[in-house]
């Protein structure tokens, strides 16, 4: 644990602090060290990985960040909700972890999907760049469009289980990169 905070008369034991990095870079920072080179990444393994928990929330259908008494940070997802949903609500929470912006939005998973007329928070903010950044991380994206084995942007969706929206999301900021 790399350092501790009082949050709410609680002393948080926060796992990393990557609050110095772009988002991006704390992604892709994670995804080396405990993505464990497979796809699709695993946002859950990465907060366990970290001593985040991971857990259900059953009192509303949102994401949540959350802390015990004993100061354990958890990740409470709605499991009713789609699994890529669920997948950008871990990893969205966890870039409001490791970033230190720990003030989540009430439908982290709108940012990914895109279909509430009334977005809590643009694409552009810290954490869902976090998250696009975690779940569809640099070299996958570019292997998945040059090796030639992935001949369509559905076989690239389902392999790294993720929308499409934030596959052209992720897409339009690497040739950003490239400029």
């Amino acid at each position: 644990m790399q350092g501790n905070d009082v949050v709410d008369g609680v002393q948080v034991k926060w796992p990393v602090d990557l609050s110095h990095m772009r988002p991006e870079d704390a992604a892709e920072w994670l995804v080396a060290r405990y993505g464990g080179g497979v796809m699709p990444i695993k946002p859950e393994l990465i907060a366990q990985h970290l001593g985040v928990k991971v857990g259900e929330l059953t009192v509303q259908p949102l994401g949540s960040v959350t802390v015990d008494p004993e100061g354990i940070l958890w990740i409470l997802v709605d499991l009713s909700i789609h699994v890529y949903e669920q997948r950008f609500a871990v990893a969205h929470a966890l870039g409001q972890i490791v970033l230190r912006q720990v003030r989540p939005p009430a439908c982290p998973w709108e940012l990914c999907e895109r279909t509430s007329s009334e977005p809590v928070e643009t694409p552009d903010q810290p954490p869902a760049r976090f998250a696009a950044s975690l779940l569809v991380p640099r070299e996958d994206l570019r292997w998945c469009v040059t090796s030639g084995w992935m001949r369509n942007a559905a076989q690239i969706e389902r392999t790294l289980c993720v929308p499409m929206s934030l596959l052209n999301y992720r897409y339009a900021q690497l040739l950003a990169e490239r400029r």
